[in-house]
């Protein structure tokens, strides 16, 4: 059995969320955002990246905690990229995306309005752990 990358499923997912894809457009990155970007921010964009998880022991099931940055050209367009990508998630049911069935998503903590560490983008922060089959659903 190959394990699935959470990442790519829910990376699939919200691509395929028209109210994110309306502010984001493909600008959704696991892990980090690329290089170029850095030229065009600040603006609409979502970073996807795990950050630790609940042990499922026998389960062929992982829930990784994954961490959302909701970026924006001010803390107002962050905001409220987050808040779609709260309802996308909120409304995550049992379905495939990327080859993985992707369960459910539960926030767990956030939202955290901030700006970025090293750009000061502005930008919203939540946490959510995610229940994903480990199989491929193909």
């Amino acid at each position: 059995m190959t394990i699935q990358d959470p990442i790519a499923a829910l990376i699939a997912f919200l691509e395929a969320d028209a109210p994110i894809v309306a502010l984001v457009g493909t600008r959704i990155y696991g892990a980090e955002s690329r290089v170029t970007e850095a030229d065009n921010q600040p603006r609409y964009m979502l970073v996807v990246r795990t950050t630790g998880g609940i042990a499922q022991g026998y389960v062929d099931m992982m829930v990784p905690r994954v961490d959302f940055e909701c970026y924006g050209a001010t803390p107002l367009q962050a905001f409220t990229l987050y808040l779609a990508l709260h309802e996308a998630l909120k409304n995550l049911s049992r379905d495939v995306h990327n080859s993985t069935l992707l369960h459910l998503a539960n926030q767990t903590a956030g939202p955290a309005q901030t700006r970025d560490e090293d750009t000061h983008w502005p930008l919203v922060w939540s946490s959510w752990n995610v229940w994903v089959g480990e199989a491929s659903a193909t």
